[in-house]
């Protein structure tokens, strides 16, 4: 919703030449003047516009201890995923080790292609297959690896009793466990609990603490998208400008994970000292980059009905000169009218032909005032009309 008005700088001072400035949230903003101290004015119309609708169409950011994990292959559904499980243990089941392997290594990078959510039973299922493989075939590195891959995505859950509880296999998956592994929270915002799965299972309500390795976080509704997330190094933050509220504009300064991940795009998207203005209702809001220390503009009206005041007096004092014309020029019109009358009378000539001319002149003068008159009226009209316009906008 547009503010009207003119913003008054309260105290950042002007800007230098050739920043970067980007009017958040509207398409449009003519009329509206940010006056800068100094008594310098900068038209809103002329900065970049950077819509809502834009910014949540921005691709999801990744800091501190996460980074993204890109698809590299065609999208894959969990139907298409399930079903590749099943053939790597019908390999499986024919001994045909290398083969179920191969299907399954070629299946894992693509499960952050998927356009829906993935069923953590298949995520861990697949690592644990692979771990089981490389266990028979007597490589235990590799063995290790996939085995803690499987108890990262979900750590509670147990060895597949389809398979013996015996031999080297069942010793790997048990020391897989066992390994000491570190861990560091994800800050995922907006956080929108009915949407997040992370590693196909609901976010916990006491937030996100992951082990450091791969995670697939899915998100949004209709469709859902999944995201490679990988964590190493400390706490991270997700930012998914998709999820970001209509509302958010209207919250500023506000610190809620809207907000947050408001703030976290703009900063990402934009150059470092980019003036940002939000306009919001009763309010432009104005920082600066990566910052984005918000600080409110105070709002004044515009004094544009200056213009249309002027044009109502100059109107109605044309106006008033017109009839002051026309009333001069009716009583003057009537005189010599008598005048000519009465030299008519009594046949003097000059003298009628005076009153005459002085009465021609006289309808001259009417013709004069009257246009004067209904002239000013309209202009006083329009500059009234113009002034209720401005003071009720």
């Amino acid at each position: 919703m547009p503010v009207w008005g003119t913003a008054v700088d309260a105290g950042r001072g002007a800007r230098s030449v050739g920043i970067r400035r980007v009017l958040v949230g509207l398409d449009n903003r003519r009329g509206v003047r940010i006056g800068l101290r100094g008594g310098a004015e900068v038209a809103l119309s002329s900065y970049e516009a950077l819509p809502l609708e834009e910014i949540r169409s921005m691709g999801p950011v990744a800091s501190g201890g996460a980074t993204l994990v890109d698809c590299e292959g065609q999208p894959l559904s969990a139907g298409e995923l399930a079903l590749r499980v099943e053939d790597a243990d019908r390999y499986l089941g024919y001994s045909e080790l290398e083969a179920a392997a191969a299907l399954l290594e070629a299946t894992v990078p693509l499960v952050v292609c998927a356009p829906e959510l993935v069923e953590r039973g298949s995520l861990w299922r697949m690592h644990f297959l692979l771990g089981l493989i490389r266990a028979y075939l007597e490589q235990e590195e590799a063995a290790l690896g996939w085995f803690s891959k499987a108890h990262l995505l979900d750590p509670g859950r147990d060895w597949d009793d389809a398979f013996a509880r015996e031999g080297r296999p069942f010793a790997l998956f048990v020391e897989a466990a066992d390994r000491p592994s570190a861990s560091a929270p994800l800050e995922v915002v907006p956080t929108d609990a009915a949407s997040l799965r992370i590693d196909g299972a609901a976010l916990p309500q006491d937030g996100l603490q992951l082990g450091e390795g791969l995670h697939y976080l899915t998100y949004g509704r209709h469709p859902s998208r999944t995201l490679g997330v990988h964590i190493q190094g400390g706490a991270g933050r997700l930012v998914l400008p998709s999820l970001i509220a209509d509302d958010v504009l209207g919250r500023l300064p506000a610190a809620d994970p809207d907000s947050r991940a408001l703030h976290a795009i703009l900063s990402h998207a934009l150059p470092a000292g980019t003036d940002v203005y939000v306009s919001t209702p009763g309010t432009v809001w104005t920082a600066r980059t990566p910052d984005l220390a918000w600080q409110a503009l105070t709002l004044e009206r515009p004094s544009s009905a200056g213009p249309a005041v002027a044009t109502l007096v100059a109107g109605a004092i044309v106006a008033a000169a017109g009839g002051t014309t026309w009333a001069w020029s009716y009583g003057t019109g009537s005189a010599r009218a008598s005048d000519a009358e009465a030299a008519q009378r009594s046949f003097q000539r000059t003298r009628y032909e005076q009153a005459i001319q002085g009465y021609t002149a006289a309808q001259r003068g009417l013709s004069v005032g009257a246009g004067l008159a209904i002239g000013g009226a309209t202009v006083a009209g329009i500059g009234g009309g113009w002034w209720i316009a401005r003071s009720t906008r």
